[in-house]
């Protein structure tokens, strides 16, 4: 049985890690990482939001992430030709990670505000 060299080995795991890269992150320098970053970001807003929520049920919550991820995963795998010019910067790759699950976050928020309130009230 031949075994494969050990820097063969070593190497196997971050070559397949490049795979699971953003389509962005084709791009050069520093935008590689605005991206995610702006998704961590946005994913601290989440869940100081989905905290707050005064549902005390967990389907509002698991709804919720899931329409974050449905928002946000989608963009890992839009290339930077399908962004308007003026997202095609540092920044902007910042804002489209962290601007559409926010975006949905607060909708939702507002939204089960509304519902909980007019339950209240009747």
């Amino acid at each position: 049985m031949i075994r494969p060299h050990s820097k063969m080995k070593r190497l196997a795991i971050p070559t397949m890690l490049v795979a699971l890269h953003p389509c962005i992150a084709l791009a050069h320098g520093e935008e590689v990482v605005f991206l995610p970053v702006g998704q961590l970001v946005a994913l601290v807003v989440v869940g100081i939001l989905l905290w707050r929520l005064p549902f005390r049920g967990v389907a509002v919550r698991v709804f919720s992430v899931m329409c974050v991820a449905g928002v946000t995963l989608p963009l890992w795998f839009a290339t930077v030709s399908w962004f308007p010019a003026f997202l095609r910067g540092a920044a902007g790759f910042f804002l489209v990670g962290l601007v559409p699950a926010v975006v949905v976050v607060l909708a939702i928020f507002l939204l089960q505000r509304r519902l909980v309130r007019e339950r209240n009230d009747t």
